[in-house]
């Protein structure tokens, strides 16, 4: 058998789960809610490789947060983890909801209704 065949043989779902374990925590589970979701295990099994083959470019903490906001936005998508990663720098979800708009120049306040 192709080097190549084998490769894909052997990527089963117990596999890719300890890949992503090692990874984090928040990804094993994402990794875990990914292929228990799909259909088909193949449909699982190929959304879990996309997910961890990102831990290559981004690197493993990058993609750990990422998936920790996946998670808590409850979106199974691989295509979503990977637009969080390449918005890095522009958080897309932000970690903590303060009081209200803060300071703006264009904000009245409450003196101005009347």
């Amino acid at each position: 058998m192709p080097p190549s065949h084998r490769a894909v043989v052997e990527r089963t779902p117990e596999r890719l789960r300890a890949e992503a374990a090692a990874i984090g925590v928040a990804t094993a589970a994402y990794v875990d809610r990914l292929i228990d979701s799909r259909q088909h295990v193949a449909q699982g099994v190929r959304a879990a490789v996309g997910v961890i083959r990102l831990s290559g470019r981004h690197g493993a903490a990058a993609l750990e947060k990422a998936c920790e906001r996946a998670l808590a936005a409850g979106v199974l998508s691989p295509r979503f983890v990977e637009g969080l990663l390449k918005a890095a720098g522009h958080p897309v979800l932000p970690d903590a909801i303060d009081g209200g708009p803060g300071e703006h120049g264009n904000v009245r306040g409450p003196g101005y209704y009347h």
